[in-house]
């Protein structure tokens, strides 16, 4: 019998690249949810789409500059205190 392999969820989803909208579903709730899709509905708008780049990370690009990184945590895994519930803003 073939032995079976661990996927990682990297592997999962760099074969799958989900969308950051499944994600945000199944990782928030609430206010922050509707709050992560209005982000994400305002960027694809603005021709910056956001696009997997790391587990649960993607990235939004507009014209070659890097405009931010959505990261999400699993409900099972939360965030650590000092990100949690929290936007992270790059200054440029």
């Amino acid at each position: 019998m073939p032995e079976q392999k661990n996927v990682s969820l990297y592997q999962q989803q760099k074969a799958a690249k989900p969308l950051v909208e499944d994600m945000i579903a199944e990782s928030l709730g609430g206010k922050m949810k509707k709050l992560a899709l209005d982000l994400v509905a305002h960027l694809r708008a603005n021709k910056m789409k956001p696009v997997w780049c790391l587990t649960n990370q993607w990235k939004a690009i507009y014209k070659t500059k890097n405009i931010c990184r959505i990261t999400l945590y699993p409900k099972h895994l939360p965030a650590p205190p000092e990100i949690r519930a929290t936007w992270i803003v790059p200054e440029w």
